[in-house]
């Protein structure tokens, strides 16, 4: 893999990975073995890796002494050798390692995060790949691993190098973080439009609107007392979940994976539906037991009290539903399925769902639930206002994420020019 657009100036040399360090395959201390146990001392496994990745070991606890644990010393570097082959880390401080990773600790001829930075390169992750034994897991093995090409420039220049690539890479960490605050931003942004909608604060009231509670009265619909509720404007109600919605939950009908893969077995995709759970579709089927447009809310599963997060999605067309959510179809006279669906993501259902490890939320429970009906044309101007917000959220999320995309590509184009010999003179 010696890369001939290194600059030809350079007095660098291409050896193979065993030339310049020692290189260990990490080991599991038995558990059988009492002498092995303890003492903490962290443990790194794959999953540990994350490119780059400063090991400092507080994260990675295990409760084992050292008589059988392989130890690296600080500034070794590690690098998965199975499954995710490639993922990288540099330790701080003195850590054990388990049999998935090799590491190498190199000589006085590499600079420990040089290594680290090359490790983290396409051609070397690729060379990786390349020469890994792909059986139902990749895995590449302590003799290929040591065979990796690697390059060796003087120490100057490999201080300069590394120097380089820290500097553009905490420039691009600098604006992932600003991308994260944006992230946290829309959620707080969300959260308050939801709020502002429920409030009579997002559009304005309409003097000539019929108050509610007097069309809920004329339809024989129960009317909550609204002393007992948060202040809403005059012209609004309150009233329960299940006098605005139809329940469908009869109807549903849960199949299980098995079931079904052996329901779709040779057809097409054209030819099956999709299949819904509690947040959203988990497969498909070979019928449909709806065919319109509903709100489904998780049952069991959802994520309740996170607020950040979705319980009710609306669906539309041919569809199954499994026995995770409840199917709700909304009262055309009092409301729109579009607004009760924001309504239930706005809704706190802390005192509403029971369970500790799996929420979940009864048929009783959601149709005690109190709901605010506002006029029927302002429901509509409510729905409109929040539909224009979400999809400039929507927006602005599609631009973070490529800005997220965009950073991993500018690290790797930033390897790429340091291993080719471009990045520094």
């Amino acid at each position: 893999m010696k890369n001939k657009n290194l600059k030809e100036a350079s007095a660098l040399k291409w050896v193979t990975v065993q030339d310049v360090g020692e290189i260990l395959t990490g080991t599991t201390p038995s558990k059988k073995d009492e002498r092995n146990y303890g003492n903490f001392m962290p443990l790194i496994k794959p999953p540990d890796l994350k490119d780059g990745q400063i090991i400092d070991g507080q994260d990675h606890l295990s409760e084992f002494g050292t008589k059988s644990a392989r130890i690296l010393p600080e500034n070794s570097v590690l690098v998965s050798c199975i499954g995710n082959i490639g993922k990288t880390g540099i330790n701080i401080k003195p850590v054990a390692f388990n049999q998935q990773i090799n590491a190498i600790i190199f000589n006085e001829n590499v600079i420990p995060r040089f290594g680290l930075y090359y490790f983290q390169s396409s051609e070397a992750k690729q060379w990786l790949i390349n020469h890994s034994s792909a059986t139902t897991i990749s895995i590449i093995n302590k003799t290929k691993f040591s065979k990796t090409p690697f390059p060796v420039p003087p120490l100057e220049e490999q201080k300069k190098i590394v120097s380089k690539i820290e500097e553009l890479f905490s420039q691009l960490d600098a604006g992932v973080v600003g991308l994260k605050r944006a992230q946290t931003a829309l959620k707080r942004y969300r959260a308050s439009v939801l709020k502002a909608a429920f409030e009579g604060r997002l559009v304005p009231q309409d003097r000539n609107d019929e108050p509610v509670e007097k069309l809920l009265n004329n339809k024989g619909v129960k009317v909550l007392d609204r002393n007992k509720y948060k202040p809403i404007p005059n012209s609004w109600g309150w009233t329960r979940l299940e006098n605005c919605v139809v329940i469908l939950d009869r109807q549903r009908k849960p199949v299980n994976s098995k079931v079904r893969e052996k329901r779709i077995a040779g057809k097409n995709i054209s030819d099956l539906y999709p299949y819904y759970g509690a947040t959203g579709q988990v497969g498909w089927i070979d019928d449909f037991i709806f065919d319109e447009e509903l709100v489904l809310l998780g049952e069991d599963g959802a994520p309740f009290l996170d607020t950040n997060k979705d319980k009710a999605y609306i669906v539309k067309g041919k569809f199954w539903v499994n026995n995770h959510a409840h199917v709700l179809r909304a009262n055309c006279d009092l409301t729109t399925n579009r607004f009760i669906l924001y309504y239930l993501n706005y809704f706190d259902f802390s005192n509403y769902v029971t369970g500790t490890t799996r929420l979940k939320l009864n048929q009783t429970k959601m149709k005690s639930i109190p709901i605010i009906i506002p006029p029927f044309d302002e429901q509509n101007r409510i729905v409109e206002e929040i539909d224009r917000r979400l999809s400039i959220i929507s927006e602005i999320k599609k631009s973070i994420k490529v800005g997220f995309q965009n950073s991993d590509y500018l690290k790797s184009a930033i390897l790429k020019s340091a291993f080719e010999g471009d990045l520094i003179k």
